[in-house]
């Protein structure tokens, strides 16, 4: 009988004690899988006892995840990696729907906070209109096209994280939600 799908030991450990399993033993993505007694050679010989198999979509969100801005308000390289940073963060909605997830609840968190604060507490009066619109598509845009994407609006999971997001920007009163969609409705008119 041929195997069914991946060992769900296998696939969470990288290794499988059974001796006669009959699913797969490979890494999401590869091509062929190895014989199950090659694969459990190899998962025994595993001194750690645990080898986490990541998929491809994970490692860029761990990849994000680290390149977070963070430290003090309103520093100067903050503003300069916000562009990136949400960027990214929308590139990553639009692969593996397993990663939605961890991405809004990463912004829903205190750093994640921070950079939305950041985004939004800008000096946008103050900027030049080339600079503004190179603000727009490189850091609002892409962070509001996250915040509102089908996949964040349409997962009940995701509710409360999304609601914390809309709390800071929103702000006391109001006030940042009026501050951006100010920008947004000046850069755009």
């Amino acid at each position: 009988m041929a195997p069914r799908g991946i060992c769900f030991e296998f696939a969470a450990t990288g290794c499988c004690k059974r001796k006669q399993c009959r699913f797969i033993h490979s890494a999401p993505g590869s091509d062929q899988a190895p014989p199950p007694e090659e694969s459990n050679r190899r998962g025994n010989s595993n001194t750690s006892g645990r080898q986490q198999i990541l998929s491809i979509s994970e490692k860029e969100r761990q990849d994000w995840k680290k390149s977070m801005p963070s430290g003090s308000t309103h520093h100067p390289l903050l503003l300069f990696k916000l562009g990136s940073f949400f960027q990214e963060a929308r590139r990553l909605l639009d692969g593996d729907a397993g990663v939605n997830q961890p991405v809004v609840k990463t912004l829903a968190h205190e750093d994640g906070l921070r950079c939305i604060r950041e985004l939004v507490e800008q000096d946008f009066n103050g900027m030049p209109n080339n600079r503004k619109y190179a603000v727009f598509s490189t850091q609002v845009l892409p962070f509001l096209e996250t915040v509102t994407h089908p996949n964040v609006l349409s997962s009940l999971v995701l509710e409360s994280p999304v609601g914390t997001i809309y709390n800071a920007l929103s702000g006391l009163n109001g006030d940042r939600a009026a501050k951006i969609l100010g920008f947004v409705e000046n850069v755009i008119s």
